[in-house]
């Protein structure tokens, strides 16, 4: 009750603050019906009126109203027209300065509008109770012009990620109507991009209760809002209560909500660090993009009137299926990111798994006009097609394959093994309670267990045994195992692309688990062989079994609202191809809209999507590689990341 009381008076202590502040701003837009026609330029001097302000409140007088030009300047404002203006702004600290100027004999109003440069409506503004006659003293104001005012009221204001109308109408202390009525255009939902104007104060002077107590947080995972505030004790309607756009009680993975600053993320919540740069909340550039993406979907395959021929490839052909499955993920990743109010445009094109067909690609279009260019998926196509295009500057990313090429316009996506190896090392060693070693392996992983040897001396090498004819009998015995392995805890290598072997071992080590002894299963390398239909995942979920993986694994998403569309659109539940479809190029097009993409503070970043992690580093001889993965383990027959620190 205790945690549920100090965080709910938090909200309650925010909520009256908020109440009060929006409404103690009582500036309002007022209505001026012209009596007589004047230029836009005359009724700014006129005024006192920032040209920057009445463009804005008055936007039909300009193209822009952020930009205006000149020539708007010149545009005359008719008899009956309205014009908005503001009531209650305090002018003080934009004071003009005066000159006198004592009036000459027979010297006319229009004379001394000529000797001041200024219009004869100006002179008159400044002294409505003054007669034009000899001898009386006039206030001229002084370098009156367009800039009278060093300050307009108002400036332009780029919506972020995220963003919610009530949020900047309590940061710059104005009520949402006021708001609303100097920006017409919006309703009660923004879109990252869009333009508004907001009063134009210092940062020093923002209210910053709101970013002080209350945080951004990310949902993780589909849950409702009650079970969020059970799950953190929060009082009911907490939630509500900071985030009053919310029209639901389910939250989505990748909603954005505002809660107290002092709740800890876990796997269902994390908090955004405002702190860190952030590739989504700090979008700048809101261009349009225009990507490539080269897959091999040979169509010149579906050349007969047989429908069944076409069945039958659809069904076995899998380098198609793949090609399908992460078309079909990118395709989602343009739809949604499109919802940050940047325009996209892929063009795809099928390599038909072709060498000539990349020579035909490439000289009947300019790749020079993209922003980058996914594919082709085979090595030897790729390094072709960098070849090809050496000339052109683009980014040329290498998709789904993890052969790094060295070349400054290469993105390899996929990490190095090196990568997979030093974090499964780094996770064993430290792991600093009392534990024994074991390296397991085939005849033909000899060399990864002598390296392995290398960073723990003290552990205990086991090998395949040799069959009568001296071949590698792909297993070990029952006896190899049961007298090494000890009591107490056990960290356990196993390296192999056998999948008889994996099976064997597996199976052996499941057998001697007991209450006195732990077994922790771990590999630097998952390959497809820890994967077939001899394995048994009952067996590595009793072994605990870790390994590093490009991605993790999306089953915590079955009900997210992306599979959901998925599904809707495509008829099938996506599979990790179509999941890193998306991941990837929701990346890269992040990456692009913040900047240069081979911007270092850029590529560093770290983001996480779906299943998919990305973060780049520059190698020496100039590609950018992805070192972003995840440290993957069996538990409860489920297969989970590790998300502790190590």
């Amino acid at each position: 009750m205790g945690i549920k009381f100090k965080i709910m008076s938090k909200i309650t202590h925010y909520l009256i603050f908020l109440i009060f502040t929006l409404n103690i701003a009582s500036q309002e837009l007022t209505v001026m019906l012209i009596d007589n026609e004047i230029s836009v330029k005359d009724f700014i001097i006129e005024n006192n009126i920032h040209p920057d302000d009445f463009f804005i409140i008055n936007p039909r007088f300009t193209n822009d109203r952020f930009n205006y030009i000149i020539s708007d300047l010149d545009k005359i404002i008719l008899v009956d027209d309205e014009i908005n203006m503001i009531n209650n702004i305090d002018f003080s600290k934009n004071e003009i300065e005066f000159i006198s100027h004592k009036i000459r004999k027979n010297e006319s109003l229009f004379d001394i509008s000529r000797i001041y440069g200024i219009s004869e409506e100006s002179v008159l503004l400044f002294n409505s109770k003054v007669e034009i006659k000899k001898n009386n003293l006039l206030r001229i104001p002084k370098n009156l012009n367009l800039e009278g005012r060093s300050n307009s009221i108002f400036k332009k204001y780029i919506i972020k990620i995220d963003e919610r109308i009530w949020d900047i109408a309590f940061k710059y202390n104005i009520n949402i109507n006021f708001l609303k009525k100097i920006n017409p255009e919006i309703n009660n939902y923004l879109s990252a991009g869009q333009k508004i104007a907001v009063p134009n104060i210092s940062k020093d002077k923002l209210n910053l209760y709101f970013d002080d107590n209350v945080k951004k947080f990310k949902i993780l995972k589909d849950i409702s809002i009650s079970e969020l505030e059970n799950n953190f004790q929060i009082n009911d309607s907490s939630i509500f209560i900071l985030n009053l756009d919310l029209k639901s009680q389910e939250l989505k993975y990748g909603d954005i909500i505002f809660a107290p600053k002092n709740i800890k993320s876990n796997s269902y919540i994390i908090k955004v660090e405002d702190n860190k740069f952030s590739l989504t909340n700090d979008i700048n550039n809101f261009d349009e993009k225009k990507i490539a993406l080269i897959l091999p979907f040979r169509t010149n395959n579906f050349n007969s009137e047989n429908s069944e021929i076409y069945k039958s490839i659809i069904k076995n052909d899998k380098l198609l299926n793949i090609s399908l499955d992460f078309l079909f993920g990118v395709e989602m990743a343009l739809d949604s990111f499109s919802n940050l109010g940047v325009n996209l445009k892929m063009d795809v094109f099928d390599s038909h798994n072709d060498i000539n067909q990349i020579d035909d690609i490439v000289s009947n279009n300019k790749f020079e006009s993209y922003d980058f260019v996914i594919g082709p998926v085979s090595e030897k196509l790729f390094d072709y097609f960098v070849k090809l295009t050496e000339d052109i500057k683009i980014p040329v990313i290498r998709p789904l394959s993890k052969k790094l090429n060295k070349n400054n316009r290469i993105i390899n996506t996929i990490p190095d093994d090196s990568i997979f190896y030093n974090r499964i090392i780094s996770f064993v060693k430290n792991d600093n309670s009392p534990s024994s070693k074991f390296i397991i392996s085939d005849l033909n992983s000899v060399d990864i267990s002598n390296s392995i040897k290398k960073s723990f001396p003290s552990a205990i090498q086991i090998y395949s045994k040799l069959d009568k004819n001296g071949d590698d009998s792909k297993s070990i015995s029952y006896e190899d195992l049961k007298f090494k392995i000890k009591e107490g805890k056990n960290y356990i290598f196993l390296e192999s692309k056998e999948q008889s072997f994996i099976s064997n071992v597996s199976s052996l080590l499941n057998s001697l688990i007991s209450d006195k002894r732990e077994i922790i299963l771990v590999t630097t390398d998952k390959n497809s062989s820890f994967e077939g239909i001899n394995i048994s995942n009952i067996h590595f979920s009793n072994l605990k079994f870790h390994y590093p993986s490009t991605n993790r694994s999306y089953s915590d998403f079955d009900d997210s609202h992306f599979v959901q569309k998925f599904i809707s659109k495509y008829n099938y539940f996506p599979n990790k191809y179509s999941f890193r479809g998306f991941d990837l190029v929701y990346d890269l097009l992040l990456r692009i809209s913040n900047g240069e993409i081979n911007n270092k503070n850029i590529l560093g970043v770290e983001n996480l999507n779906f299943e998919n992690k990305f973060k780049y580093i520059r190698s020496d001889s100039g590609s950018f590689d992805n070192i972003g993965m995840f440290l993957m383990k069996y538990e409860d027959m489920n297969i989970k990341e590790v998300v502790q620190d190590y």
